[in-house]
Protein backbone atom coordinates (compact mmCIF):
# COMPACT_ATOMS: atom_id res chain seq x y z
CA UNK A 1 0.00 0.00 0.00
CA UNK A 2 1.68 2.99 -1.17
CA UNK A 3 1.63 6.38 1.01
CA UNK A 4 -1.28 8.07 -1.10
CA UNK A 5 -3.85 5.22 -0.53
CA UNK A 6 -2.17 4.56 2.93
CA UNK A 7 -3.51 8.21 4.00
CA UNK A 8 -6.63 8.16 2.73
CA UNK A 9 -9.29 9.72 4.78
CA UNK A 10 -7.37 11.64 7.07
CA UNK A 11 -6.99 15.55 7.12
CA UNK A 12 -4.00 17.06 6.20
CA UNK A 13 -3.47 20.31 4.10
CA UNK A 14 -4.93 19.50 0.89
CA UNK A 15 -8.17 17.83 2.68
CA UNK A 16 -8.63 21.41 4.59
CA UNK A 17 -8.10 23.34 1.78
CA UNK A 18 -10.98 21.53 -0.37
CA UNK A 19 -13.96 19.02 0.14
CA UNK A 20 -13.36 18.27 4.30
CA UNK A 21 -12.92 22.07 4.75
CA UNK A 22 -16.33 23.29 2.73
CA UNK A 23 -18.15 20.47 4.90
CA UNK A 24 -16.77 21.96 8.41
CA UNK A 25 -17.72 25.05 7.59
CA UNK A 26 -21.37 23.59 6.79
CA UNK A 27 -21.35 21.56 10.08
CA UNK A 28 -19.66 24.60 12.16
CA UNK A 29 -22.87 25.75 14.02
CA UNK A 30 -23.02 21.61 15.45
CA UNK A 31 -19.48 22.09 16.41
CA UNK A 32 -19.57 25.07 18.33
CA UNK A 33 -22.18 24.19 20.35
CA UNK A 34 -20.74 20.97 21.24
CA UNK A 35 -17.32 21.68 21.91
CA UNK A 36 -18.65 25.29 24.16
CA UNK A 37 -17.29 23.73 27.24
CA UNK A 38 -13.81 23.21 25.97
CA UNK A 39 -13.63 26.76 24.26
CA UNK A 40 -14.37 27.53 27.69
CA UNK A 41 -11.18 25.69 28.62
CA UNK A 42 -9.22 27.01 26.73
CA UNK A 43 -10.60 31.06 27.60
CA UNK A 44 -9.60 30.30 31.14
CA UNK A 45 -5.95 29.12 30.64
CA UNK A 46 -5.70 32.45 28.70
CA UNK A 47 -6.60 34.29 31.41
CA UNK A 48 -6.46 38.24 30.72
CA UNK A 49 -5.65 38.84 27.18
CA UNK A 50 -6.88 42.83 26.77
CA UNK A 51 -4.62 44.92 24.97
CA UNK A 52 -2.63 41.38 23.55
CA UNK A 53 -1.77 40.49 20.03
CA UNK A 54 -3.32 37.00 19.58
CA UNK A 55 -3.23 34.68 16.78
CA UNK A 56 -6.47 32.21 16.49
CA UNK A 57 -4.86 28.58 14.68
CA UNK A 58 -7.04 26.52 12.32
CA UNK A 59 -9.62 29.82 13.43
CA UNK A 60 -12.60 27.59 11.51
CA UNK A 61 -15.35 29.47 11.14
CA UNK A 62 -14.99 32.28 13.35
CA UNK A 63 -16.25 31.24 16.37
CA UNK A 64 -13.55 31.23 18.57
CA UNK A 65 -12.14 34.09 16.51
CA UNK A 66 -14.71 36.72 17.42
CA UNK A 67 -14.90 35.17 21.47
CA UNK A 68 -10.86 36.47 21.24
CA UNK A 69 -11.62 39.73 19.54
CA UNK A 70 -14.45 40.35 22.44
CA UNK A 71 -11.28 39.98 25.24
CA UNK A 72 -8.70 41.85 23.58
CA UNK A 73 -10.38 45.38 23.62
CA UNK A 74 -9.64 47.85 21.41
CA UNK A 75 -6.26 48.13 22.20
CA UNK A 76 -5.47 44.44 21.23
CA UNK A 77 -5.26 42.62 17.84
CA UNK A 78 -6.51 38.87 16.50
CA UNK A 79 -5.60 37.28 13.66
CA UNK A 80 -7.21 34.20 12.51
CA UNK A 81 -5.34 31.67 10.11
CA UNK A 82 -6.78 29.08 8.38
CA UNK A 83 -6.14 26.91 4.60
CA UNK A 84 -9.69 26.81 3.84
CA UNK A 85 -11.38 29.96 1.78
CA UNK A 86 -15.31 28.97 1.82
CA UNK A 87 -14.14 28.50 5.75
CA UNK A 88 -12.93 31.74 5.72
CA UNK A 89 -15.63 33.26 4.47
CA UNK A 90 -18.18 31.82 7.37
CA UNK A 91 -15.44 33.59 9.80
CA UNK A 92 -15.82 36.68 8.22
CA UNK A 93 -19.26 36.93 8.81
CA UNK A 94 -19.14 36.10 11.93
CA UNK A 95 -16.34 38.37 13.15
CA UNK A 96 -18.46 41.64 11.07
CA UNK A 97 -17.75 44.97 12.72
CA UNK A 98 -15.01 42.98 15.25
CA UNK A 99 -11.61 44.45 14.79
CA UNK A 100 -10.17 40.86 13.53
CA UNK A 101 -7.93 40.29 10.32
CA UNK A 102 -7.73 36.87 8.31
CA UNK A 103 -5.48 35.21 6.78
CA UNK A 104 -5.77 32.62 4.57
CA UNK A 105 -2.50 30.17 4.75
CA UNK A 106 -1.19 27.14 6.54
CA UNK A 107 0.07 28.19 10.15
CA UNK A 108 2.98 25.86 9.82
CA UNK A 109 4.98 27.81 6.82
CA UNK A 110 3.01 31.22 6.86
CA UNK A 111 5.88 33.76 7.53
CA UNK A 112 4.86 35.53 10.72
CA UNK A 113 7.19 38.53 12.05
CA UNK A 114 8.89 37.33 15.04
CA UNK A 115 7.80 37.56 17.98
CA UNK A 116 4.58 39.06 16.14
CA UNK A 117 2.07 37.79 18.71
CA UNK A 118 1.77 37.21 22.73
CA UNK A 119 -0.87 34.67 22.47
CA UNK A 120 -1.28 31.51 20.23
CA UNK A 121 -5.06 29.70 20.78
CA UNK A 122 -6.14 27.21 19.04
CA UNK A 123 -9.29 25.05 19.57
CA UNK A 124 -9.19 21.57 17.87
CA UNK A 125 -6.75 23.30 15.22
CA UNK A 126 -3.07 22.37 15.68
CA UNK A 127 -3.50 18.34 14.91
CA UNK A 128 -3.50 18.13 11.40
CA UNK A 129 -0.11 19.76 10.43
CA UNK A 130 2.43 17.62 7.87
CA UNK A 131 4.90 18.60 9.99
CA UNK A 132 3.97 19.28 13.51
CA UNK A 133 7.78 20.31 14.90
CA UNK A 134 7.90 22.72 12.40
CA UNK A 135 4.29 23.89 12.60
CA UNK A 136 5.14 24.50 16.20
CA UNK A 137 8.81 25.78 16.12
CA UNK A 138 7.20 28.64 13.31
CA UNK A 139 4.78 29.48 16.61
CA UNK A 140 7.18 29.65 18.69
CA UNK A 141 9.03 31.88 16.05
CA UNK A 142 6.17 34.14 15.78
CA UNK A 143 5.20 34.91 20.12
CA UNK A 144 7.20 37.38 22.18
CA UNK A 145 9.21 36.02 24.66
CA UNK A 146 7.21 35.22 27.36
CA UNK A 147 4.44 34.74 25.05
CA UNK A 148 1.28 31.99 25.89
CA UNK A 149 0.69 28.74 23.81
CA UNK A 150 -3.19 27.64 24.31
CA UNK A 151 -4.16 25.08 22.53
CA UNK A 152 -6.87 22.02 22.71
CA UNK A 153 -6.65 18.34 21.24
CA UNK A 154 -8.19 15.28 21.29
CA UNK A 155 -6.88 12.11 23.19
CA UNK A 156 -6.37 8.89 21.37
CA UNK A 157 -9.29 7.73 19.22
CA UNK A 158 -10.79 5.29 22.08
CA UNK A 159 -11.43 8.45 24.42
CA UNK A 160 -13.48 10.52 21.69
CA UNK A 161 -16.91 8.83 21.60
CA UNK A 162 -18.19 11.74 19.58
CA UNK A 163 -16.28 11.01 16.77
CA UNK A 164 -15.43 7.23 17.24
CA UNK A 165 -19.48 6.44 17.83
CA UNK A 166 -20.98 7.01 14.50
CA UNK A 167 -17.98 5.34 12.99
CA UNK A 168 -18.66 1.84 14.49
CA UNK A 169 -22.20 2.49 13.66
CA UNK A 170 -21.43 2.44 9.86
CA UNK A 171 -18.63 -0.38 9.93
CA UNK A 172 -19.84 -2.69 7.21
CA UNK A 173 -21.76 0.12 5.55
CA UNK A 174 -19.33 2.00 4.10
CA UNK A 175 -15.63 1.60 3.49
CA UNK A 176 -13.79 3.73 6.65
CA UNK A 177 -10.54 5.09 6.53
CA UNK A 178 -7.76 3.08 7.99
CA UNK A 179 -6.25 3.58 11.06
CA UNK A 180 -4.21 7.07 10.67
CA UNK A 181 -0.75 5.87 9.76
CA UNK A 182 1.86 7.18 12.77
CA UNK A 183 3.09 10.68 12.28
CA UNK A 184 0.51 11.57 9.87
CA UNK A 185 -2.11 14.52 10.13
CA UNK A 186 -5.27 13.34 12.11
CA UNK A 187 -7.82 14.23 14.95
CA UNK A 188 -5.26 11.92 17.66
CA UNK A 189 -2.03 12.97 16.16
CA UNK A 190 -1.10 14.74 19.91
CA UNK A 191 -3.55 12.68 21.92
CA UNK A 192 -0.21 10.85 23.34
CA UNK A 193 0.71 13.32 26.29
CA UNK A 194 3.96 12.82 26.82
CA UNK A 195 5.03 12.68 23.17
CA UNK A 196 3.53 16.04 22.49
CA UNK A 197 5.20 17.84 25.18
CA UNK A 198 8.55 16.34 24.51
CA UNK A 199 7.50 17.91 20.72
CA UNK A 200 6.85 21.45 22.27
CA UNK A 201 9.73 21.10 24.37
CA UNK A 202 11.88 20.38 21.42
CA UNK A 203 9.87 23.50 18.97
CA UNK A 204 11.29 25.71 22.16
CA UNK A 205 8.44 26.12 24.32
CA UNK A 206 8.66 25.66 28.07
CA UNK A 207 6.47 25.52 31.25
CA UNK A 208 3.88 22.85 29.64
CA UNK A 209 0.72 21.90 31.54
CA UNK A 210 -1.74 19.61 30.44
CA UNK A 211 -5.12 20.27 31.61
CA UNK A 212 -8.04 16.95 31.28
CA UNK A 213 -11.11 18.84 30.39
CA UNK A 214 -14.62 16.63 30.44
CA UNK A 215 -18.20 17.63 29.64
CA UNK A 216 -21.31 16.02 28.23
CA UNK A 217 -22.36 16.23 25.14
CA UNK A 218 -26.10 17.07 24.78
CA UNK A 219 -27.48 14.87 21.18
CA UNK A 220 -31.03 15.74 19.84
CA UNK A 221 -33.55 14.41 22.06
CA UNK A 222 -34.87 12.62 18.47
CA UNK A 223 -32.55 9.84 17.81
CA UNK A 224 -33.01 10.26 14.10
CA UNK A 225 -32.19 14.29 14.33
CA UNK A 226 -29.30 13.01 16.14
CA UNK A 227 -28.40 10.55 13.16
CA UNK A 228 -29.02 13.19 10.75
CA UNK A 229 -26.50 15.60 13.00
CA UNK A 230 -23.77 12.99 12.56
CA UNK A 231 -24.48 12.38 9.06
CA UNK A 232 -23.40 16.12 8.24
CA UNK A 233 -20.32 16.24 10.72
CA UNK A 234 -16.29 15.37 10.55
CA UNK A 235 -15.26 12.52 10.23
CA UNK A 236 -18.75 10.66 8.93
CA UNK A 237 -18.59 12.95 5.81
CA UNK A 238 -14.33 11.71 5.15
CA UNK A 239 -16.60 8.29 4.14
CA UNK A 240 -19.88 9.41 3.57
CA UNK A 241 -20.23 12.01 0.59
CA UNK A 242 -23.62 12.93 -0.63
CA UNK A 243 -24.81 9.35 -0.49
CA UNK A 244 -28.03 8.64 -3.04
CA UNK A 245 -31.40 9.01 -1.16
CA UNK A 246 -31.67 4.29 -0.42
CA UNK A 247 -28.06 4.73 1.18
CA UNK A 248 -28.55 7.74 2.86
CA UNK A 249 -31.83 6.04 4.90
CA UNK A 250 -29.46 2.96 5.53
CA UNK A 251 -26.85 5.17 7.07
CA UNK A 252 -29.07 6.75 9.16
CA UNK A 253 -30.70 3.90 10.90
CA UNK A 254 -27.84 2.67 11.86
CA UNK A 255 -26.66 6.00 13.04
CA UNK A 256 -29.94 6.40 14.69
CA UNK A 257 -29.84 2.42 16.65
CA UNK A 258 -26.41 3.65 17.70
CA UNK A 259 -27.30 6.97 19.38
CA UNK A 260 -27.56 6.35 23.26
CA UNK A 261 -30.78 6.08 24.98
CA UNK A 262 -29.37 9.22 27.18
CA UNK A 263 -28.71 11.14 24.16
CA UNK A 264 -25.54 12.14 26.36
CA UNK A 265 -22.08 11.63 25.56
CA UNK A 266 -19.07 11.87 28.14
CA UNK A 267 -16.47 13.07 26.23
CA UNK A 268 -12.41 13.97 26.65
CA UNK A 269 -10.30 16.04 25.56
CA UNK A 270 -6.84 18.25 26.79
CA UNK A 271 -6.42 21.34 27.32
CA UNK A 272 -2.12 22.58 26.80
CA UNK A 273 -0.45 25.43 27.54
CA UNK A 274 3.05 26.48 27.52
CA UNK A 275 5.62 29.48 27.82
CA UNK A 276 7.74 31.40 24.96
Amino acid sequence: MDETTNRAGWQGLPEWQGDTGRRWAAASGTADAQFGRLSEAGYRALGSIEGLRVLDVGCGSGGTTAELAGSVGSAGRVVGIDPNPEVLEHARGACAGLPVEFVLGDAQTHPFGDGEFDVVFSRLGVMFFEDPAAAFTNLRRATARQGRLVFSCWPTREFVPLLLLPLRALSGLVELPPPAPPGSPNPFSLGDVAATTALLERAGWHDIAVEEVRWTVELPDDARAAAEQWLTTIPVTLSVRDPEPAIRARLLDALAAAVPASRRLEQLAYSITARA
